[in-house]
């Protein structure tokens, strides 16, 4: 009996420390999201076709469920501590609902968003980037319309960040 309590003890406490590891990448990227949600949201121009409507449907889904899994994770981290195995199978369910929406953003997000940094330093794949008919690609206008006046280097290295957020979390 003592070994099989020494194990539950040891899984649970396991669980615990996991959820305690993902409250900052969680809140990182959910504050990430939320800023380039809003920026998006906000200017029209961003996402009124001329760049493509699925970047404020990523970033939307990015915000929400972000927020979801930072407030799932601090209200569950104390039950993960107190709930032995099975008695914890529930919260596996909602673990991946939250993974399953995460990776529905990260899926979009990959659409309009490098994943390597390094592409964000190349202007001419930028360029590329530019739909037919504009002056500048989505990271340019992004960076113009920040309040900030970030470069479009500096808005792509934003967005890749909260993407490999994104595909680290799910």
């Amino acid at each position: 009996m003592a070994v099989h309590s020494h194990f539950w003890t040891n899984a649970t406490a396991l669980i615990a420390v996991i959820r305690f590891a993902l409250f900052s990448p969680a809140i990182i990227y959910w504050v990430s999201a939320s800023d380039h949600h809003e920026l998006i949201r906000i200017n029209p121009e961003l996402h009124d076709g001329i760049y493509g409507t699925s970047m404020l449907a990523g970033e939307r889904l990015a915000d929400k469920w972000g927020f979801i899994l930072w407030i799932w994770n601090l209200a569950c981290w104390w039950p993960a501590l107190v709930c032995f195995p099975p008695l914890n199978l529930p919260f596996t369910i909602v673990d991946t609902t939250i993974t399953v929406f995460l990776a529905t953003a990260t899926n979009y997000q990959v659409g309009y968003i490098p994943l390597n940094p390094k592409a964000c330093h190349d202007k001419a794949g930028l360029e590329l980037q530019r739909p037919i008919g504009t002056n500048e690609s989505f990271f340019a206008a992004a960076g113009r319309l920040n309040g900030t006046t970030a470069t479009s280097t500096a808005m792509c290295l934003e967005f890749v960040e909260e993407a490999q957020y994104g595909v680290a979390l799910t």
